[in-house]
This record gives C-alpha cells, sequence and structure tokens, in this order.
C-alpha cells in the first residue's frame, strides 16, 4: 500500500439519547518507509463506567483504480481487533494493511471509526480477556488494583488474533471450550488406564499456558523475572514453572513466617467485569486451574488419534516443544500450531 504521509480522515460518532458516549479519529499517518503500518489516532468520550463494556470497529474507505473500496480494519500490531482500547482518552493503534491484504494506492483514503455497547454476557462469550497490567495488589491491601475483564462474542475473534506479546504478558485470554462426553484415559499408558467416559459443562481455558510474566505480575514478583538466567532474558513469554507449584497457584501459603495469596485467588479477588467481581471462590464462576479431564477434553479437541495432531509422533514438530527440539529449554508460547480448538502448547514445552 502507498498512500500518502498523511491523510484527510472523517469519523463516524456513535451516540444515542440513553449513552453519549462518542469516537472521533484524528491523525492518520502511515509509517516511513511506506510499509503497510499505519498509526491511528482516535478520542473517545462520554464513556461511563468500564471501557470493557464496548466495542470499537475501525474501518477505511479509499478509491483504489476507479473502484470505491469500503472495508473493516482486521489486523492491529498489539491488539486484537476485538480488543482495542475503549476507556476515555486518546488512543493510537497501528494498523497493519498488509496483513488485511491491502496493497494499492489511494490519495482519497479514510478512516471510519464506531463504538458499540455490547450485551454480550459470560453465557454466550467466546472468550475471556482478563486485563493483568495494573500488576500485584498494593502494600498492605487485600485486593489491590482491580483487573478489567472484556466478554468477546463468538465471531469477533480467532486464536490467532491473540497471538501478540500483549497477550501474553499483560492480558489472560480464556476462550470456551463447550462441554460434551468423550472417552478419557488410554490403554497404552498404565497412569491412564481404564478408558471411561467423563461428561464436561462449558468452561473457559487460557489459549496459552501462563507465561512467567503473567504469573510474576499478577504475584508481586514482576521485576524478579529479569534476575532469571534464562535464554531471552527476562523470561517473559515462557511458560511459569518451577516456583509456580500446584499448591503455590491454587492456595493461599505460608513460607518464612509470611502468607502469600495463591495465584488463582488473586485472579479472583481482583478480575472485575463492568465494576462487578467475577471470579469467586464461593460460587461456580472461579479462576483454578483445570482437572484432569478439562485438559484432556480440550487437548483433544474432538479428535480419538494418538495426539491432536494424528497418531505419528514425528508429526509433533510443528505442534509441540518435545525433547527432541525443544534443546532442553521451554520457549515463548503460542509459537506453533494450535489444536483445532485453538489451544496452543497442549503437549510439551513444560513437563
Amino acid at each position: 500500500m502507498k498512500l500518502k504521509s498523511c491523510f484527510v480522515v472523517f469519523s463516524i460518532v456513535w451516540a444515542s439519547a440513553a449513552l453519549a458516549a462518542s469516537v472521533s479519529v484524528g491523525r492518520v499517518q502511515q509509517r516511513y518507509p511506506w510499509n503497510g503500518l499505519v498509526d491511528i489516532d482516535y478520542t473517545i468520550s462520554g464513556v461511563e463506567g468500564d471501557g470493557c463494556d464496548y466495542r470499537l470497529a475501525l474501518g477505511f474507505s479509499a478509491t483504489a483504480g476507479g473502484v470505491a473500496v469500503s472495508r473493516p480494519m482486521t489486523n492491529f500490531t498489539v491488539f486484537a481487533a476485538c480488543d482495542l482500547p475503549t476507556s476515555n482518552g486518546t488512543w493510537r493503534v497501528t494498523w497493519d494493511a498488509h496483513a488485511d491484504g491491502v496493497a494499492f494506492s489511494a490519495d482519497d483514503f479514510k478512516v471510519a471509526a464506531n463504538l458499540f455497547k455490547t450485551d454480550t454476557t459470560l453465557a454466550d462469550a467466546e472468550y475471556v480477556i482478563v486485563d493483568i497490567s495494573s500488576g500485584a495488589k498494593a502494600a498492605g491491601q487485600p485486593t489491590g488494583t482491580s483487573y478489567p475483564v472484556r466478554f468477546v462474542a463468538a465471531g469477533l475473534a480467532k486464536p490467532v488474533d491473540f497471538s501478540r506479546r500483549l497477550y501474553k504478558t499483560d492480558r489472560l485470554v480464556l476462550k470456551r471450550v463447550t462441554g460434551g462426553t468423550f472417552s478419557m484415559g488410554s490403554t497404552t499408558w498404565t497412569a491412564t488406564k481404564p478408558v471411561h467416559e467423563v461428561t464436561l459443562s462449558d468452561y473457559f481455558l487460557g489459549i496459552f499456558e501462563v507465561t512467567c510474566t503473567q504469573y510474576l505480575r499478577v504475584r508481586a514478583e514482576v521485576a524478579n523475572s529479569k534476575n532469571v538466567a534464562y535464554e531471552g532474558n527476562p523470561v517473559d513469554e515462557r511458560p511459569a514453572e518451577g516456583t509456580p507449584t500446584w499448591d503455590k497457584a491454587m492456595f493461599a501459603y505460608t513460607q518464612n513466617s509470611r502468607t502469600y495469596d495463591s495465584f488463582s485467588r488473586l485472579l479472583n479477588n481482583k478480575a472485575k467485569h463492568v465494576g462487578a467481581t467475577f471470579g469467586d471462590e464461593t460460587t461456580s464462576v472461579t479462576f483454578t486451574l483445570p482437572t484432569e479431564a478439562q485438559w484432556e477434553f480440550a487437548c483433544r479437541a474432538g479428535t480419538t488419534t494418538k495426539y491432536y495432531w494424528g497418531d505419528a509422533e514425528s508429526s509433533s514438530l510443528n505442534y509441540a516443544w518435545t525433547s527432541e527440539v525443544a534443546k532442553q529449554t521451554t520457549h515463548a508460547v503460542g509459537q506453533l500450531t494450535p489444536n483445532a480448538w485453538g489451544f496452543y502448547d497442549m503437549i510439551g514445552n513444560v513437563s
């Protein structure tokens, strides 16, 4: 795409008598050299309460070869299109035009912005996005800064849309697993015998393994990640391992006469959707580790083969960091092919 360095822009302002929220587009500029990356500034005002209750859609119109073209923007360098910033203020996002298949010259390129108030609930959401960027609780505070939770309706995102650094460090993305009955276990390994039927209700599962930065950020130890001697220091996008034992991930624990909250309890205390507590250990909506059955059901992703990619272990190179290719170290999550249901690294990377 080759455009002028600055463009005339227009914005569609969305508002209603009941809601005064609106969005307007300001500066739009393609980066030099003309590589298809376009910076878009927009300003939102009038949002009451939690910005996660809204969704922003960006699109463009232009004339190419005498033909009018109008198309939504779906690929951004940092954010998934379903998770563009929607709180009051001025924001900048970078659109990847080449990833959207846009490669034409135009002098009349225009950007439109639409701000919607969503009515998506947990019952009909396909994804749940938890913003943990505010970090851990403040010293002496029982809950600390809250973690805003966004519900994303079906059809608005794909797992690959979240394969960006933001969703491996400052966000947690969970995808709905539609429940069902499956044959759990295997006749191959003694520990998994006998094969038996298990029925599960719907649940949400993280599309990535929890990374070191996500774990450390919630646990008030994010600065310590820079002291860990791993390749690619800090370890950030690699899966959390070692220190976050099952007990420490699930329950409060005492160490050196000091009591610490668990990873799941901090999430339960701080995750809030539109200001209301989202997770609670006393309710059915709870952040926790998956059960063995929940993991296996999601891992199999409807397949009946030995592995979710087939029966041949040699085919794992595209799907799993196994001992043959991992070089005795963990790797950043989400680099390989996900399974049929969109979950990454379900086999391999950590024991």
